[in-house]
C-alpha cells in the first residue's frame, strides 16, 4: 500500500501549490492568496490518501484556530488505513462503522491536545465500483461523470474536535469506469471568502483533459485564478 500526505505546515507561501500522487490518485495543496479572515497558521488544510490492496482511503481536512486538528486527523486516519485497512465491504454499514470508529479516534487525539483547533473533515473509502464517505463540516465530495458534476455530501456547520464526536453524515456512491471523485476543502469553490464562485460544472471543466497531478493542480489553479482567498486542499481519484 502507498501513502501520500500533504500538510499545511509544509505549504505556507502565498499562492504556492504543492502536489503529490499515488496510483489513480493525485493531491494538491495551497495556502491560497491573502485571506480576509485571521488564521493562527498560514495554512490550516491537510489531505492524504492510502491506495493499494483492495481499495483506497482518501481524507481532506480544513482546520480553524490552528492547523493541528487537520494534520492530526489526516495522519490518524491514514495510519489506521495502513495498519488496519477497511474490511472488504459486504454492506454499507460495515464501512460506515469503520469510518465512525476512526473519526472518533481522531477526535479523541485532537481533544487530548487541549487546543482551540477543530476541523471539517471528509473521509472516503473506495473499493471497486463503490465509494463510502463520512463527513463532518463543509468539505465537499464531487462525483464527476463526463461534464456532469455533483456535490454528494451535505454541508454542515459542525467540526471535529469542538466537543464529543459529532455524528458524521454518511453515504454511498456507485461508480462507473471513467468517473472521478474530487474531495476538497471549502477553499476550492469559495474563491471569494464565503462566496461559492466555482460551481460544480466549473470543477468538472477545470480537470477536463487533465490526469494525474495535473488534474489536482488544475483545480487549485482555477481557485487561485478566481481570487483564492482561503487555503485549498484537493484530492482527485480516477476510477
Amino acid at each position: 500500500m502507498i501513502a501520500r500526505v500533504l500538510r499545511g505546515g509544509a505549504c505556507t507561501e502565498t499562492g504556492e501549490i504543492v502536489t503529490r500522487s499515488a496510483p489513480g490518485w493525485s493531491l494538491a495543496l495551497s495556502k491560497g492568496l491573502e485571506s480576509p479572515a485571521r488564521k493562527v497558521d498560514p495554512n490550516e488544510d491537510a489531505c492524504g490518501v492510502v491506495a493499494g490492496g483492495i481499495g483506497a482511503v482518501a481524507v481532506v481536512a480544513d482546520a480553524h484556530y490552528g492547523r493541528m486538528s487537520a494534520e492530526v486527523s489526516v495522519d490518524h486516519l491514514l495510519g489506521v488505513a495502513l495498519q488496519e485497512p477497511p474490511p472488504r465491504a459486504l454492506s454499507a454499514p460495515v464501512i460506515w462503522e469503520w469510518l465512525r470508529e476512526h473519526l472518533s479516534g481522531a477526535n479523541a487525539q485532537v481533544r487530548a491536545r487541549q487546543s482551540t483547533s477543530a476541523c471539517a473533515i471528509l473521509a472516503v473509502v473506495v473499493q471497486g465500483r463503490s465509494a463510502w464517505w463520512a463527513s463532518i463540516g463543509d468539505c465537499r465530495l464531487y462525483r464527476i461523470r463526463g461534464t456532469d458534476s455533483t456535490v454528494c455530501n451535505p454541508l454542515r456547520g459542525t467540526y471535529l474536535g469542538d466537543r464529543g464526536l459529532v455524528e458524521p453524515e454518511v453515504g454511498q456512491l456507485s461508480l462507473e469506469a471513467g468517473d472521478r471523485l474530487v474531495l476538497a476543502s471549502d477553499g476550492l469553490p469559495e474563491c471569494r471568502y464565503g462566496q461559492e464562485t466555482l460551481s460544480p460544472s466549473d470543477v468538472a471543466a477545470a480537470i477536463a483533459g487533465c490526469s494525474g497531478e495535473a488534474a489536482a493542480r488544475a483545480l487549485v489553479t482555477a481557485a487561485l485564478d478566481g481570487g483564492g482567498e482561503d487555503n485549498i486542499a484537493v484530492i482527485v481519484g480516477e476510477m
